[in-house]
């Protein structure tokens, strides 16, 4: 059965960042998928832009070359979640992969809700902390850089207005603490990716007699040199 980690935390905590990383040292030949709630919510997004009917659940934004959203009416968020939701279920069968799930909330309250219980059984919860002034700075900066095709646009207003909290008490209210772990992504980009593969070992992978392989089930994983990569900062 496949295995399912949901990267949460505010935008901009450098949930993508580390998910690009997990895919390109350890997904092998496919084994790693990512499910990015954005994206489900982009797609209710453009069909509101495209057949606009009644209230508004999102205000269009641009900045630069980047068009993004704001989310009007959170209603839309455990919608969305449960098409993440519907689409993680096409993978558990398969025990040689590795589901990343990414989403954001001010709220974590909805989430046993939204997750099937064979998805729920076999997941685990990373939440990536870090403040909002910092939040705020990574997305102006990413946007202006426009390094990566799907970076996420998400207003300064909106976070000021939706991200005052971090969610983590509600998480940690919803979730056993046992399934959740905190990262505290405040310092180098070293530092968060050393954390993330030390915890990535704890709860999916067992060392084999070669220390530069990982495994999980019959697929494995050569671990690429520490310094093969050059991510942008973090921070």
């Amino acid at each position: 059965m496949a295995k399912f980690l949901n990267l949460i935390g505010r935008p901009g905590s450098g949930k993508s960042t580390l998910a690009r990383e997990i895919t390109h040292r350890h997904g092998g030949a496919g084994g790693v998928v990512t499910l990015n709630e954005y994206n489900f919510l982009e797609e209710m997004f453009r069909d509101e832009e495209n057949h606009p009917q009644g209230t508004r659940r999102f205000r269009r934004r641009e900045q630069g070359n980047v068009v993004g959203f704001d989310v009007l009416d959170p209603r839309v968020f455990p919608i969305a979640l449960s098409q993440v939701n519907e689409r993680a279920s096409q993978y558990l069968q398969e025990p040689d992969k590795l589901v990343l799930i990414e989403f954001s909330r001010p709220d974590y309250s909805d989430v046993r809700n939204c997750f099937s219980t064979d998805i729920m059984k076999n997941a685990q919860f990373c939440f990536v902390k870090a403040p909002l002034e910092t939040c705020i700075k990574r997305i102006r900066q990413r946007v202006e850089r426009n390094f990566y095709p799907d970076d996420k646009l998400v207003s300064e207003e909106v976070m000021r207005q939706r991200y005052q909290e971090d969610g983590l008490a509600t998480l940690l209210n919803s979730v056993s603490s046992k399934r959740v772990h905190v990262l505290d992504n405040t310092s180098s980009w070293n530092d968060a990716w050393l954390e993330m593969r030390t915890y990535l070992d704890e709860i999916m992978y067992h060392h084999t007699t070669s220390s530069a392989v990982w495994s999980m089930g019959n697929l494995k994983w050569t671990r690429a040199p520490y310094n093969s990569l050059q991510w942008p900062p973090l921070i």
